[in-house]
Formats: structure tokens, C-alpha cells, sequence
């Protein structure tokens, strides 16, 4: 999930049900001076997934409308 300012790194458990898995600045992520990548951060939080004692699949996946309640 992103705002302008912040990105919320993690994934959809099922439909409605978002894990996150930690947050960070924007600004950290883009730009010429970035400090940080979205590769690491994909990484981090398939970590975090995979160490979790989760019923499978530990992910859904589907359509923006599928998942999301607005």
C-alpha cells in the first residue's frame, strides 16, 4: 500500500486481509538520492511470510475489486 509520503510493505492474506509487515518513507525509495529498494523490501516481507505458521496459501491473488472493500 503507498500514500504520497509512506509505502506499507506486505501482502494480501485473503480477500480484505492485509499482513503488514513493516513501513517507510517514500522519499527513501525513489528519486536519485534513494537509500532503499523495492527489491529488498519484496524480500523482507517474503521472509517475514515464509516464517509465519500460516494455512496455505499463505497469499491470494485476483483483481483489485477481488481483494480490496473500499
Amino acid at each position: 500500500m503507498k500514500t504520497a509520503d509512506i509505502r506499507i510493505f506486505g501482502w494480501m492474506y485473503q480477500p480484505r486481509k492485509f499482513i503488514a509487515v513493516f513501513g517507510d518513507y517514500a522519499d527513501l525509495y525513489k528519486g536519485r538520492n534513494k537509500t532503499r529498494s523495492y527489491d529488498d523490501a519484496r524480500g523482507k516481507v517474503v521472509r517475514e511470510r515464509d516464517n509465519l505458521d500460516l494455512d496455505q496459501p499463505k497469499f491470494v491473488s485476483g483483481t483489485f475489486d477481488e481483494l480490496v472493500s473500499v
